[in-house]
């Protein structure tokens, strides 16, 4: 496997990981919008 090769699968993982731990924000702020506990609306105002 040639060089631009590993990079461009490199690139490929990265860019997956990245959406993935959008996603997982994303939950977190759909969750704590209807709460507006002490602790929890602290949170959504991070």
């Amino acid at each position: 496997m040639g060089c631009s090769n590993k990079l461009h699968e490199w690139g490929r993982r990265k860019k997956t990981k990245f959406k993935e731990e959008i996603r997982e924000c994303e939950r977190e702020l759909e969750e704590l919008r209807g709460n507006y506990g002490d602790v929890s609306g602290r949170r959504y105002q991070e």
